[in-house]
């Protein structure tokens, strides 16, 4: 139910914040498109007085001419003869125009400038569902709420003052690590025996996304010295997995008339390494503080849904035993043994039933399906990054 629910709140996270932005970003552009619109009718209807500067021409004959600057209004239709002026005849006419925004300020006919900046961001989270089926193999709760880890870094294009277009990539490490130790002695009339065990595991998974975001940008107060944003988006993830797994033992015994004893001792190591691919969704909501024109600080909570089901890969097994024995007639005596093999295939995840007290769940590589009639169900892995976290960022402005 737990593992259910985590998975309902990233859903629901990625899909409100998909909703929020894409809402917002539409409402933005339609108030931009309705803003130049207007603009370009102001224009149109536009008769603010301008300084023409053309020269007086007298005799033809003469070698020099006079020049003298003769101010005059102009209303729209002599605005239009003046423009067509300008472009054909503008080697001949030396055409000025001023604003009557402010005393000395041009006014420019320059089109729009698209704005770039650079978002580097750090920051961690919690896995919503223990990574689905790794923390079902570990049956522990070490994984349920696990940190992760990601870098990430967005190229945003500015294709309004509100909207903007990221094109992003980033780095997420998520690891979990798990050793389970047990002593068990045997006391005998006739021998007593002691066996040590123990199990370290370690999973790493590796994701880099790159994605594709569409940014909403909503400045708070008159100064613009902070900025509401919020952004919803699409990521194709390389995943990438590795699993080594120790497994030690050792056993001594001793007879009670002390005329023989022995050693027993076993190493096996596994390593799987798998690569997988996968589409996802994110999300974030976010405040931006400007520390000067170029750059800014931000906070921000995100949200992140990606599940891989299809991992392959390769897994080699290694092992090594040794055996040591005494007895009062030969002495101490040494066997040792070694091996290893290794495979490519699919990671399958297990649900073994051996009874109503031992039920276990394997995450391990084969090429086929794996058939058993202690196998109860089996399917491809599942493994997810499904995350709940918060980050830090800077942003440069180009």
């Amino acid at each position: 139910m737990v593992n259910g629910f985590g998975k309902k709140v990233a859903t629901y996270f990625t899909l409100l914040t998909f909703a929020a932005v894409g809402t917002a970003g539409a409402a933005e552009y339609a108030k931009s498109k309705a803003e130049e619109e207007l603009k370009d009718q102001k224009k149109i209807i536009d008769t603010r007085p301008v300084n023409i500067q053309y020269p007086i021409v007298g005799d033809p004959d003469q070698e020099s001419i006079d020049s003298t600057l003769v101010n005059f209004s102009l209303d729209k239709k002599t605005r239009a003869l003046y423009e067509n002026m300008k472009q054909n005849w503008g080697d001949i006419f030396n055409l000025s125009e001023r604003s009557n925004r402010g005393v000395g300020e041009n006014y420019e006919s320059s089109g729009k400038k698209i704005k770039t900046s650079f978002k580097l961001s750090l920051g961690s989270g919690n896995l919503l569902d223990g990574a689905g089926d790794l923390s079902r193999v570990n049956k522990s709760s070490e994984e349920r709420g696990a940190v992760i880890s990601d870098l990430g870094a967005d190229f945003i294009i500015n294709i309004t003052p509100t909207i903007g277009i990221g094109l992003g990539s980033g780095f997420i490490i998520m690891s979990s690590k798990k050793k389970i130790s047990t002593t068990i002695k045997y006391p005998e009339s006739w021998v007593t025996t002691e066996e040590k065990s123990s199990v370290a595991e370690k999973y790493k998974i590796t994701a880099i996304p790159l994605n594709f975001n569409l940014y909403i940008f909503r400045p708070v107060g008159k100064s613009n010295k902070y900025t509401f944003f919020g952004y919803a988006g699409v990521g194709y993830y390389l995943g990438k997995l590795t699993h080594v797994k120790e497994e030690n033992s050792f056993s001594n015994y001793e007879s009670s008339d002390s005329s023989s004893k022995g050693e027993y001792n076993d190493n096996e190591t596994l390593n799987e390494k798998a690569k997988c691919n996968s589409m996802g969704f994110h999300g974030g909501l976010g405040l931006e503080m400007k520390l000067s024109s170029a750059v800014s600080l931000g906070a921000e909570v995100f949200g992140r849904y990606v599940n891989f089901k299809n991992w392959e890969g390769e897994a080699s097994t290694s092992w090594k035993s040794k055996h040591r024995y005494w007895d009062s007639q030969s002495g101490w005596n040494e066997e040792t043994s070694s091996g290893g093999e290794g495979r490519h295939g699919f990671l399958w995840t297990i649900y073994m039933d051996r009874g109503s007290f031992n039920k276990e769940v394997y995450m391990l590589f084969w090429k086929e399906k794996p058939s058993s009639t202690l196998i109860k169900k089996v399917r491809k892995s599942s493994i997810n990054l499904n995350t709940v976290g918060f980050r830090l960022s800077v942003k440069v402005r180009f």
